[in-house]
């Protein structure tokens, strides 16, 4: 049996709910109404959970650095310093891709018995593809940082343990594949912090008529996306863009 959940108290307004988050300690009505406030607790709630991990507490913004525009944090990144995913780092003054590359890529997978794993069933092909799998790649490595993310263990792969923890490069990846491999779906962690990589094998598995389905945060720049979406509708898969909330400020 699961243990009911305990109160926890805002720390804002002093509410006491089951429905407040403990690692956050904020209430809804709190980060609706007074956001700026509740931002700068939120901000160091994440930052303290990223440390224990030794992954950069926020995107960095250093003056002098290297810049790293392939998704949405946009990270100016220092001599020494590694980007807000982790698989960037800058050396001698050059900007090197720990990973994520066609070479080299960091993740976990394994074939799924469809329809079990469909990332969008009721708009996609693959749940109707019984006896046949689905080849689910997770990226071990991300572009945001959500609290309560349910694929948390990518957070404790480091990019110089990759020998151990899953380096694979693009056409490896694509080699796994058989006769009853109908789909790749790629998830995270997220595809976003190793594009390159995905879009270079989902490129040798589309060759291998394999259908590719992407399930992402959407925060790769944007002429990566429009090239992930053109595969996928080329392929007969789907982008599903995993988006938590509406509100502005949730």
């Amino acid at each position: 049996m699961f243990e009911p959940l305990s109160d926890q108290m805002c720390r804002l307004c002093g509410t006491h709910s089951r429905l407040i988050a403990a690692q956050l300690g904020l209430c809804v009505d709190c980060i609706r109404s007074r956001p700026e406030e509740a931002l700068i607790l939120a901000d160091e709630s994440h930052a303290v959970a990223r440390r224990l991990f030794d992954l950069p507490e926020r995107p960095p913004r250093t003056a002098g650095g290297r810049r790293c525009g392939l998704c949405v944090n946009e990270c100016t990144v220092g001599e020494g310093e590694r980007g807000y995913c982790g698989l960037r780092q800058v050396r001698d003054g050059r900007l090197r891709h720990l990973a994520g590359t066609p070479d080299r890529g960091l993740l976990h997978w394994y074939r799924d018995p469809l329809p079990t794993n469909c990332v969008a069933s009721p708009f996609c092909t693959g749940h109707r593809q019984r006896g046949k799998h689905n080849l689910a790649v997770f990226y071990t490595a991300c572009t945001a940082d959500c609290l309560s993310c349910q694929n948390w263990h990518f957070r404790e792969v480091v990019p110089s343990d990759a020998g151990r923890s899953g380096e694979l490069a693009a056409a490896e990846l694509a080699a796994t594949t058989d006769q009853r491999t109908y789909c790749v779906c790629y998830f995270g962690g997220d595809p976003a912090a190793q594009m390159a990589h995905a879009l270079a094998a989902g490129r040798l598995l589309a060759e291998r008529g394999v259908v590719v389905c992407w399930e992402t945060n959407g925060t790769a720049h944007p002429r990566l996306m429009e090239r992930a979406l053109a595969l996928a509708l080329s392929t007969g898969g789907c982008v599903k863009f995993d988006l938590k909330a509406h509100d502005e400020e949730l």
